[in-house]
């Protein structure tokens, strides 16, 4: 549901600032409506109607005059629909969202964004960067060997390009930063730096 709430993100953030625009309105609203009752409220003419009771009356016929609290509301519905290739299961999952639901949804969603769009894109698009004749030089320069352990593709062994200084600890995808290391080297060494 985040990901169909981003990808209409402009028109949400619209009609939540739609919705919500009553309740900023409601507190000027609220208080224009306070110092009209505490000021404007009059006496009666009646000689038989005491001023308590005359006050009670029109205070109470006052306030049934008075605006209810806008509550914003709102009610997204999200309906995913699977059958199997062959049509023997069919699966749904349904999703309904109200207002309060709707913004804290929208407001992860971007949150989440925010985040993957700095770090994790950055790790990500430093990744994109080795290409396959980047691989062949690397290998080249390093003699089809393990730079730890020496084995090379010639004894069966799978061969990997690895970061010396890993992509999550900020090391980038050129040459003097690549090495040649078997799978298994490789995946002892994982994210760690090896002198």
């Amino acid at each position: 549901m985040s990901v169909n709430v981003l990808e209409s993100e402009l028109w949400y953030l619209q009609e939540i600032e739609m919705r919500l625009a009553p309740t900023r309105f409601f507190r000027t609203y609220n208080l224009d409506f306070e110092a009209i009752e505490f000021g404007s409220l009059g006496r009666s003419s009646h000689p038989r109607l005491r001023d308590e009771k005359y006050a009670a009356i029109e205070k109470k016929d006052f306030h049934r005059r008075k605006l209810a609290y806008p509550t914003p509301t709102a009610r997204i519905i999200t309906t995913v629909r699977y059958t199997s290739p062959k049509g023997q299961n069919s699966y749904s999952k349904h999703v309904e969202w109200n207002f309060e639901q709707l913004q804290h949804g929208l407001h992860a969603a971007q949150a989440s964004r925010a985040r993957q769009s700095t770090t994790a894109a950055l790790r990500q698009r430093e990744r994109s960067l080795m290409t396959s004749g980047l691989r062949v030089t690397i290998l080249k320069r390093d003699d089809y060997r393990c730079r730890m352990c020496g084995a090379s593709a010639a004894d069966g062994t799978v061969l990997h390009i690895d970061h010396i200084t890993p992509v999550s600890h900020d090391g980038l995808t050129v040459p003097e930063n690549l090495q040649t290391l078997c799978q298994s080297c490789n995946l002892g060494k994982s994210n760690r730096f090896v002198g």
